[in-house]
Protein backbone atom coordinates (compact mmCIF):
# COMPACT_ATOMS: atom_id res chain seq x y z
CA UNK A 1 0.00 0.00 0.00
CA UNK A 2 1.76 3.39 -0.90
CA UNK A 3 0.42 7.04 0.05
CA UNK A 4 2.07 10.19 -1.59
CA UNK A 5 1.57 13.88 -0.15
CA UNK A 6 -2.17 13.27 1.33
CA UNK A 7 -1.48 12.32 4.60
CA UNK A 8 -0.95 15.79 5.93
CA UNK A 9 -4.43 16.33 4.96
CA UNK A 10 -5.85 13.44 7.23
CA UNK A 11 -6.65 13.86 10.27
CA UNK A 12 -7.08 11.96 13.27
CA UNK A 13 -3.97 9.81 11.74
CA UNK A 14 -5.06 7.24 14.33
CA UNK A 15 -7.90 6.31 12.60
CA UNK A 16 -5.71 6.13 9.11
CA UNK A 17 -3.56 3.63 10.08
CA UNK A 18 -6.62 2.12 11.67
CA UNK A 19 -8.03 1.27 8.27
CA UNK A 20 -4.89 0.55 6.74
CA UNK A 21 -3.78 -2.40 9.45
CA UNK A 22 -7.03 -3.42 8.17
CA UNK A 23 -6.48 -3.36 4.92
CA UNK A 24 -3.03 -4.86 4.39
CA UNK A 25 -2.13 -8.83 4.36
CA UNK A 26 -0.15 -9.94 7.24
CA UNK A 27 3.66 -9.00 6.48
CA UNK A 28 2.42 -6.71 3.74
CA UNK A 29 3.80 -3.06 3.24
CA UNK A 30 2.82 0.23 3.86
CA UNK A 31 4.91 3.19 2.21
CA UNK A 32 4.02 6.77 3.00
CA UNK A 33 5.66 10.17 2.21
CA UNK A 34 4.11 13.35 3.43
CA UNK A 35 4.88 16.73 4.59
CA UNK A 36 6.85 16.40 7.64
CA UNK A 37 8.01 18.33 10.42
CA UNK A 38 8.83 22.07 9.79
CA UNK A 39 7.70 21.47 5.98
CA UNK A 40 6.85 24.98 4.73
CA UNK A 41 7.39 26.61 7.80
CA UNK A 42 8.39 30.35 6.74
CA UNK A 43 5.14 30.22 4.31
CA UNK A 44 2.95 29.62 6.98
CA UNK A 45 4.84 31.65 9.93
CA UNK A 46 4.28 34.72 7.23
CA UNK A 47 0.76 33.84 6.61
CA UNK A 48 -0.55 33.35 9.97
CA UNK A 49 1.24 36.72 10.78
CA UNK A 50 -0.08 38.45 8.67
CA UNK A 51 -3.67 36.96 8.88
CA UNK A 52 -3.78 37.66 13.01
CA UNK A 53 -2.71 41.49 11.77
CA UNK A 54 -6.07 41.93 9.55
CA UNK A 55 -8.54 39.76 11.38
CA UNK A 56 -7.07 40.35 14.97
CA UNK A 57 -7.94 36.36 15.42
CA UNK A 58 -5.29 33.41 15.37
CA UNK A 59 -5.04 32.09 11.76
CA UNK A 60 -4.00 28.42 11.97
CA UNK A 61 -2.94 26.04 9.41
CA UNK A 62 -4.68 22.48 9.80
CA UNK A 63 -2.54 20.93 7.64
CA UNK A 64 -0.44 18.08 10.07
CA UNK A 65 2.99 17.85 9.49
CA UNK A 66 4.56 15.08 12.54
CA UNK A 67 8.29 14.38 13.19
CA UNK A 68 8.66 11.16 12.16
CA UNK A 69 9.36 9.46 16.18
CA UNK A 70 5.62 10.82 16.42
CA UNK A 71 3.98 9.16 12.95
CA UNK A 72 6.28 5.98 14.05
CA UNK A 73 4.74 5.73 17.01
CA UNK A 74 1.30 6.42 15.85
CA UNK A 75 2.17 3.48 13.23
CA UNK A 76 3.47 0.79 16.21
CA UNK A 77 0.05 1.32 18.47
CA UNK A 78 -1.71 0.78 14.88
CA UNK A 79 0.24 -3.12 15.24
CA UNK A 80 2.38 -2.07 12.12
CA UNK A 81 6.55 -2.71 12.48
CA UNK A 82 8.21 0.27 11.17
CA UNK A 83 11.51 -0.59 9.18
CA UNK A 84 12.73 2.66 7.94
CA UNK A 85 11.69 6.64 8.63
CA UNK A 86 13.08 9.27 7.00
CA UNK A 87 13.17 13.32 7.85
CA UNK A 88 14.82 14.97 4.47
CA UNK A 89 14.50 18.93 2.78
CA UNK A 90 13.11 18.63 -0.73
CA UNK A 91 13.67 22.37 -2.33
CA UNK A 92 10.43 22.89 -4.25
CA UNK A 93 10.83 26.24 -6.81
CA UNK A 94 7.97 28.49 -6.82
CA UNK A 95 7.01 28.49 -10.04
CA UNK A 96 6.48 32.37 -12.05
CA UNK A 97 9.12 33.54 -9.31
CA UNK A 98 7.40 36.06 -6.93
CA UNK A 99 4.01 35.42 -8.35
CA UNK A 100 4.65 31.58 -7.59
CA UNK A 101 3.95 32.36 -3.84
CA UNK A 102 0.52 34.22 -5.13
CA UNK A 103 -0.33 31.44 -7.16
CA UNK A 104 0.33 28.70 -4.32
CA UNK A 105 -1.57 30.76 -1.50
CA UNK A 106 -5.04 31.15 -3.90
CA UNK A 107 -4.98 27.70 -4.71
CA UNK A 108 -4.34 26.48 -1.08
CA UNK A 109 -5.05 28.76 1.01
CA UNK A 110 -8.92 28.64 1.72
CA UNK A 111 -8.07 24.80 2.40
CA UNK A 112 -4.89 25.39 4.89
CA UNK A 113 -5.90 28.31 6.83
CA UNK A 114 -9.36 28.63 6.13
CA UNK A 115 -11.88 30.89 4.07
CA UNK A 116 -10.30 34.74 4.57
CA UNK A 117 -13.05 37.59 3.96
CA UNK A 118 -12.97 37.81 0.54
CA UNK A 119 -12.36 42.31 1.11
CA UNK A 120 -9.39 41.53 3.01
CA UNK A 121 -8.19 37.92 1.18
CA UNK A 122 -5.49 39.87 -1.68
CA UNK A 123 -3.98 42.22 1.63
CA UNK A 124 -3.47 38.82 3.00
CA UNK A 125 -2.18 37.50 0.72
CA UNK A 126 -0.24 40.30 -0.26
CA UNK A 127 1.20 41.03 2.99
CA UNK A 128 1.88 37.20 3.43
CA UNK A 129 4.30 37.67 0.46
CA UNK A 130 6.11 41.09 1.93
CA UNK A 131 6.49 38.41 5.20
CA UNK A 132 7.91 35.97 3.47
CA UNK A 133 10.10 37.33 0.76
CA UNK A 134 13.21 37.89 2.42
CA UNK A 135 13.36 34.16 3.44
CA UNK A 136 12.28 32.86 0.64
CA UNK A 137 13.81 34.58 -2.49
CA UNK A 138 17.23 35.21 -0.50
CA UNK A 139 20.31 33.72 -1.92
CA UNK A 140 21.98 32.45 1.36
CA UNK A 141 21.06 29.07 2.17
CA UNK A 142 21.21 27.35 5.49
CA UNK A 143 19.64 24.29 6.92
CA UNK A 144 16.56 25.35 6.84
CA UNK A 145 16.72 28.00 4.46
CA UNK A 146 16.17 27.11 0.79
CA UNK A 147 17.81 28.30 -2.73
CA UNK A 148 15.95 31.34 -4.04
CA UNK A 149 12.61 31.28 -5.27
CA UNK A 150 11.61 27.75 -3.34
CA UNK A 151 9.03 26.70 -0.58
CA UNK A 152 10.95 24.92 1.62
CA UNK A 153 9.59 21.57 1.63
CA UNK A 154 10.15 18.97 4.27
CA UNK A 155 8.91 15.50 3.69
CA UNK A 156 8.40 12.48 6.26
CA UNK A 157 9.19 9.32 4.57
CA UNK A 158 8.11 5.77 6.52
CA UNK A 159 7.98 2.54 5.41
CA UNK A 160 6.33 -0.52 7.62
CA UNK A 161 5.08 -4.03 7.84
CA UNK A 162 1.80 -4.91 8.73
CA UNK A 163 0.82 -7.13 11.52
CA UNK A 164 2.18 -10.54 11.64
CA UNK A 165 0.92 -11.63 15.04
CA UNK A 166 0.01 -15.85 15.30
CA UNK A 167 -3.71 -15.61 14.67
CA UNK A 168 -2.90 -13.56 11.39
CA UNK A 169 -0.53 -16.35 10.36
CA UNK A 170 -3.23 -18.90 11.33
CA UNK A 171 -5.61 -16.99 8.90
CA UNK A 172 -2.95 -16.76 6.20
CA UNK A 173 -2.00 -20.32 6.48
CA UNK A 174 -5.96 -20.99 6.09
CA UNK A 175 -6.80 -18.70 3.31
CA UNK A 176 -3.07 -18.67 1.27
CA UNK A 177 -0.27 -20.90 1.31
CA UNK A 178 -1.03 -22.95 3.81
CA UNK A 179 -3.95 -24.34 2.22
CA UNK A 180 -2.19 -24.80 -1.06
CA UNK A 181 0.67 -26.90 1.08
CA UNK A 182 -2.56 -29.18 2.84
CA UNK A 183 -3.52 -29.70 -0.83
CA UNK A 184 -0.48 -30.88 -2.04
CA UNK A 185 -0.09 -33.30 0.49
CA UNK A 186 -3.45 -34.65 0.06
CA UNK A 187 -2.22 -35.12 -3.67
CA UNK A 188 0.72 -36.59 -3.19
CA UNK A 189 -0.84 -39.40 -0.66
CA UNK A 190 -3.37 -40.17 -2.91
CA UNK A 191 -0.77 -41.23 -5.13
CA UNK A 192 0.62 -43.54 -2.98
CA UNK A 193 -2.09 -44.96 -2.18
CA UNK A 194 -2.90 -45.30 -5.56
CA UNK A 195 0.14 -46.89 -6.29
CA UNK A 196 0.30 -49.67 -3.78
CA UNK A 197 -2.90 -51.01 -4.62
CA UNK A 198 -1.42 -51.77 -8.05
Amino acid sequence: MFSNAALHWVKPPEKVIECVAKCLRPGGRFVAEFGGKGNVRLIFDAAEAAGRQLTGREVRNVNYFPSVAEYAAILESGGLEVRQAWLFDRPTKLEDGENGLRNWLTMFGEKTFGAMPEDICSQWIEGTQERARASLFSTVVTPRERKKGSRGDIRARLCSLGPTSRRSRRRSFRNGKGKHKRSQGRRRRGKLAAGAER
